[in-house]
């Protein structure tokens, strides 16, 4: 049995990156544990000020559509009922 006050999911991992013109498509493997209720994406404002929350997504994906002439870098977390995981891998993106 899993309680639901001390579950904290896993890390998402596994990765992947699609640039198509206009947009690029991050994607992951769906954390195994059941109670994930939705994943959270953080942003690399800069250095001071490290990640911030940028999206939330129900699903292992996300689509990137503000292109800036900057690299954009991402963490993610899987959130559970109460708890979130420990950040992913960093994942840098050049669009």
């Amino acid at each position: 049995m899993v309680d639901p006050l001390t579950f904290i999911p896993s890390k998402p991992e596994g990765f992947q990156t699609v640039v198509a013109d206009d947009k690029v498509v991050i994607s992951w493997k769906e954390n195994p544990e059941l109670w994930i209720t939705k994943y959270r994406i953080y942003e690399k404002v800069n250095e001071k000020d490290g990640f911030k929350p940028a999206k939330e997504s129900v699903t292992p994906v996300f689509t990137l559509r503000e292109k800036t002439v900057m690299k954009h870098i991402y963490r993610v977390t899987a959130v559970g009922p109460l708890k979130e995981s420990e950040p992913s891998e960093v994942i840098a993106v050049d669009f």
